[in-house]
């Protein structure tokens, strides 16, 4: 059974006004149209999840299934603006999200029906909505990766906060400070420490020239290359780019019982209510929370499983380190204010 791939190109995403999004989409498909998946033997993903992240999953589900999927590809946050401004009229059965507060927003807008799943409440109930709309389905740590090429372990940062020290001017490279995991981060801080202290972090990661690249996998081989001898990226792409060099050290930062923690957000998963399978969508976010589904999550892309019992071997594991204590769905909160903050600062 071939997954049927619908790649989404956006050519303009105007600036988000009065509630509406405008967005000018062309669509190439490859099989059948997304007009064509209106059977029940057939389920629209639309999927802000890279193609090689997810599609080992999706098709371990149609082998077990016998379901159809057909997948949209596109930015975790370019297909939240797809899906609000389809609305009622949208063709998707379920959106996976790389972020909590984008999957909450879409919630709270009315876009999702609750998740029917006995395995559901494995989930901590940190990790998903506690009226069941949206689930985290794997967990991903904020952390530094650092060139062992450059840095001796004696200098090797101890805060996620470091980087706007003097030492590192012009020494560390991130993802735009728009990305939704960026942005996602600084919320948690703001709820953490509160708006001065954000604003202070904000100016110093301008003060100190952290370089702002298009995304995490530029960070990584940047670092990599020695372009820069830090990095801050989602934990698993430090795995990732372990598989290309041997010269990348993954830092679990704020470990002391003074210090903060590092913050985990999750990839996500809610059932579209406008969806035409919403039986096949329950089925499939049901899948999601398997054991096997878990143990696939972490073998192929280093992680977390949120299911206690489930690890991983190949990175740490939730309970292995210490986590940001702050609420998700309160960070989720914070996303629109978060990021008008990061442009007034001019990031």
């Amino acid at each position: 059974m071939n997954t049927k791939v619908v790649t989404l190109v956006v050519v303009l995403v105007a600036v988000f006004s009065g509630g509406w999004y405008l967005l000018n989409q062309q669509e190439k498909r490859q099989g059948n149209t997304v007009a064509d998946a209106e059977g029940h033997n057939q389920l629209v993903i639309y999927s802000g999840r890279k193609e090689a992240l997810i599609l080992p999953i999706i098709q371990s589900f149609e082998e077990e299934s016998g379901i159809d999927v057909i997948l949209k590809y596109g930015s975790t946050e370019e297909l939240a603006h797809v899906l609000l401004q389809e609305g009622a009229q949208s063709q998707a059965d379920v959106y996976i999200s790389t972020d909590a507060s984008l999957l909450q927003e879409l919630a709270i807008k009315g876009m999702f029906t609750p998740i029917i799943s006995e395995f559901l409440s494995k989930i901590p109930q940190k990790y998903r909505a506690s009226d069941g709309l949206w689930t985290g389905v794997s967990g991903r740590a904020r952390v530094l990766i650092v060139n062992t090429d450059m840095l001796s372990e004696s200098e090797y940062p101890d805060s996620i906060y470091d980087i706007t020290d003097e030492l590192w001017q012009g020494k560390v490279a991130m993802a735009k400070m728009t990305n939704e995991s960026v942005v996602t981060h600084m919320s948690a801080i703001r709820t953490l420490r509160g708006d001065d202290f954000i604003v202070d972090f904000l100016q110093g990661i301008k003060n100190n020239n952290v370089t702002l690249l298009s995304g995490h996998t530029a960070v990584r081989q940047a670092v990599a290359r020695g372009e820069f001898p830090i990095g801050l990226v989602n934990h698993y792409y430090g795995h990732l780019q372990q598989q290309d060099s041997d010269n990348i050290a993954i830092l679990y930062t704020d470990q002391e019982s003074d210090l903060d923690g590092s913050f985990v957000n999750v990839s996500g998963v809610g059932i579209l209510a406008a969806g035409d399978n919403t039986g096949g969508a329950q089925k499939f976010v049901h899948y999601l929370l398997t054991q096997s589904a878990q143990k696939q999550f972490a073998e192929l892309n280093y992680e977390f499983p949120l299911i206690k019992g489930i690890t991983s071997e190949n990175t740490k594991n939730l309970g292995e380190f210490k986590e940001m204590d702050v609420d998700l769905h309160e960070v989720a909160t914070k996303r629109q204010e978060t990021l008008n903050l990061i442009k007034s600062q001019g990031l």
